[in-house]
């Protein structure tokens, strides 16, 4: 009984992509017509004889093959890269951690506010500290991990921006705002 089973579906599998071919190719195609009573099915050339859609077919292509010229009028150029490279750009090269120094070795989310002090002759200043516990002053253009630069400092947040450069190119920045906490907070 399952031999049975699979092979009705061994055949129906067969007849379903008989039945495709069938509808794709049309009934037309790969039945010759032959009018002559050659056994050969040529006619008196030595030409096979076709039906007359194979026919068409077998026109077109060498027709089209003789003279063909590519026309460029408001067609892109194949050969142009999707993404545009730019000519003159200087790339920052890639920072080693041997080379970072004091607060580039931290990003702004490994430091916390500890204290800012409003000056009128120095300006703004801020202290923050490692989660070891060690501290350090900035001041608004310190750097602060690998892209980061302290653009602002107010009464309780210092802002730091961060460019770094995508894969594609473009310029991209981000603001970090990193907050004074309340004594007790944490």
């Amino acid at each position: 009984m399952l031999s049975v089973i699979r092979s009705a579906r061994k055949y129906s599998r067969f007849f379903l992509y008989l039945s495709f071919l069938f509808f794709i190719t049309g009934p037309a195609i790969g039945f010759a017509v032959t009018t002559s009573k050659s056994p050969n099915n040529e006619d008196g050339d030595g030409n096979e004889k076709f039906s007359d859609r194979v026919q068409e077919l077998v026109n077109f292509f060498q027709e089209t093959g003789k003279d063909f010229t590519y026309q460029q009028k408001n067609r892109p150029d194949p050969f142009t890269p999707f993404i545009p490279q730019k000519t003159a750009v200087k790339k920052k090269k890639k920072i080693d951690e041997k080379e970072l120094k004091g607060l580039q070795k931290y990003e702004p989310g490994q430091l916390t506010v500890v204290a800012i002090v409003m000056s009128n002759k120095r300006g703004a200043r801020a202290m923050v500290q490692n989660a070891a516990g060690k501290g350090f002053i900035i001041k608004p253009g310190t750097e602060i991990g690998r892209y980061g630069i302290v653009d602002s400092i107010s009464s309780n947040t210092v802002t730091v921006k961060e460019k770094y450069e995508m894969t594609t190119g473009q310029s991209q920045t981000k603001i970090v705002k990193m907050l004074l906490k309340k004594e007790g907070e944490k």
